[in-house]
């Protein structure tokens, strides 16, 4: 599957952990997130109504059954988000998809506000 990159102001890493352990991350760009680009990614933005602003944002590119433990940088940051997949996005508060599931990101859908499903600032680690 081939990603098209808007524009890219800086390289995110995600530390990526599956059942065969190590596997391929696409890049993610941190900055003002371009709306086709959650189209078919994950997007989080550090402020509610996918403002950029007073912070940023950066887009994820998942893949089936790979959990992906955000960066200390990214770590329980997320405020909102979009899900461009036709698949339920998990949302952990833990690294490594560990525990309890805190947060269901229905297939396409958006949240302006992760407050409003005690989600806000919560985000470590993201499964579809």
């Amino acid at each position: 599957m081939k990603h098209k990159i808007a524009l890219a102001i800086s390289t995110l890493s995600l530390s990526v952990t599956g059942v065969l352990g190590l596997g391929p991350v696409s890049p993610a760009t941190a900055g003002a997130v371009a709306a086709e680009i959650c189209d078919n990614n994950v997007c989080l933005y550090e402020d509610d109504n996918y403002s950029v602003l007073g912070g940023g944002s950066v887009w994820l590119s998942l893949r089936p059954a790979i959990c992906y433990t955000l960066t200390p940088q990214y770590n329980n940051w997320a405020s909102s988000m979009r899900n461009g997949y036709d698949r339920s996005v998990w949302f952990y508060d833990r690294a490594n998809c560990v525990g309890a599931v805190g947060y269901i990101a229905a297939p396409n859908s958006s949240d302006k506000d992760l407050t409003n499903n005690g989600f806000d600032n919560k985000t470590s680690s993201l499964l579809m």
